[in-house]
């Protein structure tokens, strides 16, 4: 999990963006921002797919994994439609948290 933190620190403070900025995007306070990446707050699937939109970085780069070796793997999910569905929903929840980022983004300029 440290490294997982680490690598979100990293992409944040290369993009220039500062705990307080993130924390107001994800609608908490820096405090609660700040255990999140010290690892004092666990970090959440929904928190770290909402952090990876606001990053504009693919979860696999967060997590270390190498995307190609993902797909060669086979998706334990019963039917394509099942799965087809589960990637649709989960862009759907990545456009949103997206457009949501920018829309703060831009009420901040």
């Amino acid at each position: 999990m440290e490294k997982i933190l680490q690598k979100i620190i990293d992409i944040r403070t290369n993009r220039g963006y500062s705990q307080e900025l993130m924390a107001s995007m994800l609608n908490i306070s820096q405090a609660t921002y700040y255990k999140i990446e010290k690892g004092i707050t666990e970090l959440t699937l929904k928190r770290l797919i909402q952090i990876s939109t606001l990053l504009e970085t693919p979860i696999e780069k967060i997590i270390g994994i190498d995307s190609d070796e993902c797909n060669k793997k086979e998706v334990a999910l019963d039917t394509d439609k099942q799965y087809e569905d589960h990637i649709k929903s989960l862009r759907d929840e990545i456009a949103f948290y997206r457009d949501t980022f920018h829309l703060v983004l831009n009420n901040k300029k």
